[in-house]
């Protein structure tokens, strides 16, 4: 969750308009070690948030959907 913020800063920085939601609930349901955290993007936009967020952490998004 702690990357959700960093990312978040890349994408405003890119001028990629984005929001995070802290998601305490779904780390019971698929066996996740922690809370999460989902960015929501508009879908203009996803390709280039998909560049960005692989660029700060390493790895593509883990979920895309809408």
């Amino acid at each position: 969750m702690w990357q959700a913020q960093l990312v978040l800063h890349e994408l405003w920085e890119s001028d990629i308009p984005a929001v995070m939601s802290e998601d305490f609930t779904s780390h019971l349901r698929f066996a996740a070690r922690g809370p999460m955290a989902r960015i929501f993007v508009t879908e203009p936009r996803l390709a280039a948030a998909t560049e960005v967020i692989e660029r700060v952490t390493g790895y593509p998004p883990a979920h895309q959907g809408i």
